[in-house]
């Protein structure tokens, strides 16, 4: 049995609390049984003041994961809508900071048809392009 570790955007933390949950992160992933990443994203369904320190957790939680994990995602926008805007900041940042072939789980997506292509669309790419 393998386990799964990360930190739900939805938590709102005070700036000790944040060093010491993605000091914790990187000690965790490392561990033999792991064998994923999350869920981890962006929540826009929470204050807009919260928003920046999801992007920031985000972002150092992408750079501790390993080829062998299975990157878990989850994205929600602004409640009402379709999301469009958070899940492409989302694929902004896993582009930018993980492996063309990493493996990912787009957990309990909610995105509209065009969120859904561009997903599509980038996995596609990807797979072309780097031949996984």
């Amino acid at each position: 049995m393998e386990v799964a570790v990360g930190e739900h955007p939805k938590h709102k933390f005070s700036q000790d609390q944040f060093n010491r949950v993605v000091q914790e992160l990187r000690q965790l992933i490392k561990l033999p049984r792991v064998g994923a990443v999350g869920e981890i994203g962006l929540d826009h369904s929470v204050p807009r003041e919260q928003w920046a320190q999801q992007s920031v957790m985000l972002e150092k939680i992408l750079q501790l994961v390993e080829p062998g994990h299975v990157l878990v995602l989850h994205c929600r926008g602004i409640t009402g809508d379709s999301g469009a805007k958070a899940y492409l900041l989302l694929l902004y940042y896993v582009k930018k900071a993980v492996r063309p072939d990493q493996r990912i789980h787009l957990h309990c997506f909610s995105g509209d048809s065009y969120v859904r292509d561009q997903c599509l669309l980038t996995a596609v790419l990807r797979i072309h392009q780097y031949g996984c």
